[in-house]
């Protein structure tokens, strides 16, 4: 509820999470669906330069979910008060996410998670903040 209010974000919690066919319908009306796995094990030798991309602050122009399939981490998302709000992702977990919002994704000590993704993005896009840029 407090997402809601200060930065648009919607939170729910999916059963079954990890079922095609509930997968499918929560895909439902967006244009692009992935699934990533985050792990020295998956990602090998990109597992920190891809951590470090996603720990990085940045925004889509288009609305998108994220939902955690497996594993845990720590999705940060920046209010309209410029304030940022930790979620502690945990398998399960939806969030949908309003065009325009700045967050980021922080793996929590057990350096795992796979993450679904939903996204209406017309073109691969993310608007980066440099770390001199950040407030």
């Amino acid at each position: 509820e407090q997402l809601a209010s200060e930065a648009g974000v919607k939170y729910s919690k999916v059963e079954d999470c990890n079922n095609g066919e509930v997968q499918k319908k929560l895909a439902v009306g967006y244009i692009h669906s992935d699934i990533i796995e985050i792990s020295p094990q998956s990602l090998g030798a990109d597992f920190e330069p891809k951590c470090k991309t996603f720990g990085s602050e940045h925004l889509h122009e288009d609305a998108e979910v994220r939902l955690a399939l497996a594993g845990s981490g720590y999705f940060e998302i920046r209010t309209y008060s410029d304030r940022w709000v930790r979620v502690h992702l945990q398998e399960g977990d939806l969030l949908h996410l309003p065009p325009g919002i700045y967050h980021r994704l922080q793996l929590d000590d057990k350096k795992y998670a796979t993450i679904g993704t939903s996204e209406n993005r017309r073109k691969n896009l993310a608007y980066f903040l440099s770390s001199s840029c950040r407030r």
